[in-house]
């Protein structure tokens, strides 16, 4: 298939003229090699997905072993911020939502219809089976966008190796390297899962070997061994190095308090795919840094900065459509 598709196809050398097109030598033959790097490709260029994986926790009424609430005000706002930007609706939705929540909620859609979501406990064993299944059940034109939003701990045990997880109800956890194993499951390198964790601690939570660096200029290979076997496209937007904290704020839309909190990475993304629904690889990268590398204080006043992480499974440059 690919030998006859080098045959019928040719393309046209740069700095040349009008070419003669009763004359072959004009064009330079496309390699089996090129197709299969473009057509891996294609589907992170373009189109919008079609499964989407929501996990937000607000842990309401939690406390940390050490004391302290643990109750987030973000993930819920998040999730709603999310849904309206991707349209979706309660009826007659021909996309497949799986949303992970410790909390109901209802929603008003763009249709202005409104209703309780339908919602899954965010349990390990609801969140490890269904994204399981998920994940070999994509196909090769898929695009799968997950979304985290909670808390997410470094593990400090004794024999802790450096690891971090995802932090759930009940003391259950998701730690990076079982993440990434049911992300490993998705067969085809032509399908996309793009990961945004807007969480603490979250830098390299998936292991992928490419960093893209703050000016896009260049694009680090890390020694990080967790993403190295990902079959698919994967690309991760983390809200934070590894070492640090993530932060919530109050935002402002046309000059007017919104009245809810959201995760810094959440708001400034989906404020900038508003507007730039298939960016360039280096502005958006460019945009999220200047956005959220700056100093922000938590309830006690302590000030930190957030400088967030993206990253992805292989080299990628030029326009994306992420979801």
């Amino acid at each position: 298939m690919l030998d006859a598709i080098t045959r019928l196809f040719k393309v046209v050398p740069k700095g040349s003229a009008r070419p003669d097109l009763t004359n072959t030598t004009d064009y330079a033959p496309l390699t089996a090699a090129w197709i299969r790097r473009h057509w891996r490709t294609f589907n992170l260029r373009s189109g919008h997905a079609n499964i989407f994986i929501i996990i937000c926790l607000c842990y309401e009424g939690d406390e940390w072993p050490e004391g302290g609430s643990m109750t987030l005000e973000g993930p819920r706002e998040d999730l709603l911020l999310f849904l309206q930007h991707v349209r979706y609706r309660h009826q007659n939705e021909d996309r497949q939502f799986l949303i992970f929540t410790d909390f109901q909620i209802d929603f008003k859609d763009h249709t202005g219809t409104s209703s309780r979501l339908p919602t899954i406990p965010a349990t390990y064993r609801d969140i490890e089976t269904r994204v399981q299944g998920t994940m070999r059940d994509l196909g090769r034109e898929d695009k799968c966008l997950l979304y985290y939003s909670g808390h997410l701990e470094l593990d400090s045990s004794p024999v802790g190796d450096g690891s971090a997880y995802m932090v759930l109800r009940k003391d259950e956890k998701i730690h990076d390297h079982t993440l990434c194993e049911w992300l490993r499951l998705s067969r085809f390198s032509t399908t996309t899962i793009t990961a945004i964790f807007d969480a603490c601690h979250s830098g390299g939570f998936l292991g992928l070997p490419y960093v893209h660096e703050r000016d896009d200029t260049r694009m680090t290979r890390s020694k990080a061994p967790l993403g190295l076997q990902m079959k698919s496209q994967v690309i991760e937007i983390s809200s934070t190095a590894k070492s640090q904290l993530s932060f919530s704020e109050r935002f402002r839309e046309n000059e007017e308090d919104s009245g809810t909190t959201h995760g810094v990475l959440t708001w400034n993304v989906l404020q900038f795919l508003k507007v730039n629904p298939r960016p360039n690889l280096r502005e958006l990268v460019s945009h999220i840094y200047r956005k959220c590398d700056t100093l922000w204080a938590d309830e006690n006043g302590i000030e930190s900065h957030q400088v967030p992480v993206l990253s992805s499974s292989r080299r990628i440059s030029g326009r994306i459509s992420l979801f």
